[in-house]
């Protein structure tokens, strides 16, 4: 079966305005190391993961996306860049440039040259790689006829 695969067009004011990008889903080998190396980053970093979360892989990721959400970067003040570096890379080697008219999608240039050329469009090209693999969306992140949330993991 194909790998999943999601186009986004970047609609914010900026450099980025009227971009594509296509997304497509890691294999899943590769996607259940990344989750693991992800979940291991997090809990050096001080975030109290719930038992058995490792065992879920990219569905315990699912489970702490909201929490991730809330507590942003706070959740990696412990975590080295040397384990953060690899999980970005691979996030946005599943990213491709869209270019207009029917030309053939482009792998991402490195550095200057890169066709994303504000951090906000990386920013949310990141978020939709997650949302692509966890078949994950705000709105059932937080679902609003719940009053009683389960409390979030705690950050250190």
């Amino acid at each position: 079966m194909a790998r999943r695969e999601k186009t986004v067009a970047i609609t914010t004011e900026g450099r980025d305005r009227g971009k594509s990008f296509v997304i497509r889903e890691m294999a899943a080998d590769q996607g259940e190391r990344w989750a693991y190396r992800a979940l291991l980053a997090l809990s050096r970093g001080g975030i109290e993961l719930p038992p058995g979360l490792f065992e879920r892989g990219w569905a315990g990721l699912a489970e702490m996306m909201p929490y991730f959400l809330v507590i942003g970067l706070r959740a990696l003040n412990g975590a080295q860049w040397a384990e953060i570096e690899p999980l970005l890379e691979e996030m946005m080697a599943c990213i491709q440039y869209k270019p207009p008219s029917n030309a053939p999608l482009q792998q991402l240039f490195p550095g200057e040259n890169c066709q994303i050329e504000e951090i906000a469009t990386r920013a949310q090209l990141r978020k939709e790689v997650f949302q692509l693999h966890l078949n994950f969306s705000l709105a059932e992140a937080f679902p609003t006829t719940d009053p009683s949330p389960s409390s979030p993991p705690s950050a250190s």
